[in-house]
């Protein structure tokens, strides 16, 4: 069973902005090149605490992911590893608190390699966006996936999909903020 790795959005009361390296893309699944690719270590973040439903801005503790960022807490990233994800590629990053100013550098960058084509479309409910889809409904060709433990997905590079052994792992884990989704299967397209 595969599982999309995911945050959660409705808890969340957090906005972080990259403060550098934004022409660097971590979604191709592609190794990348501290030189070639220009980056400055380390990534740096701003966060701000947004308000609540009471209208007062809130602290929370960091997410361990951001998706939209790249960003996973080091513990999560060891957390990945001791259960044999070995497809990661990680850059030093440091997040200030726009308020405080004070600095973690609790987080990394993480550039997860390898992308697969797997989404069964037809059973899958998507909107097209270009020349990839964002998914509704998520349903895996599950020979596709091939055992991999963790990969970008193709026809949604934004997408993290973890093989259930890593799922577990993170659940165990109890880390701040991060969703598992369960994923529909089907045996092939």
């Amino acid at each position: 069973m595969y599982y999309r790795l995911h945050v959660d959005l409705n808890g969340m009361r957090q906005y972080w902005e990259a403060l550098n390296n934004q022409h660097v893309v971590t979604i191709l699944g592609e190794l990348l090149s501290v030189e070639e690719d220009a980056i400055e270590l380390p990534f740096k973040f701003s966060v701000r605490f947004t308000q609540g439903i009471d209208g007062q801005a809130k602290k929370q503790p960091l997410y361990d992911f951001m998706p939209n960022r790249r960003v996973m807490h080091k513990r999560l990233v060891e957390t990945l590893r001791s259960a044999g994800v070995d497809n990661l590629q990680t850059f030093a990053a440091e997040v200030v608190d726009a308020e405080s100013g004070a600095i973690s550098r609790d987080h990394l960058v993480v550039n997860v390699i390898g992308i697969i084509a797997c989404a069964n479309l037809d059973e899958s409910r998507s909107h097209p966006l270009g020349d990839v889809h964002y998914f509704e409904q998520l349903v895996l060709d599950q020979p596709r996936a091939a055992g991999i433990l963790m990969f970008r997905l193709a026809e949604s590079p934004i997408e993290v999909v973890t093989h259930e052994k890593i799922a577990e792992a993170i659940r165990a884990g109890n880390f701040e903020g991060v969703i598992l989704e369960p994923l529909m299967e089907t045996a092939g397209s």
